[in-house]
């Protein structure tokens, strides 16, 4: 698959955020939440999109 590289709306969100008083921000991995099945072979289908670069 070839995918058109731009910066996603949410790393956007994250660095327009970062220094505005009052808004914090975290950052999670597969770790930290108990997910659905489904979900986390989304996420792992998005990890090996992102190791092929």
């Amino acid at each position: 698959l070839k995918f058109k590289r731009t910066i996603s709306g949410l790393k956007e969100a994250l660095l327009i955020l970062k220094d505005v008083e009052g808004v914090g921000i975290l950052y999670l991995d597969d770790k930290d939440i108990v997910r659905h099945r489904l979900v986390k072979k989304i996420i792992d289908a998005y990890k090996s999109i992102e190791n092929h670069d």
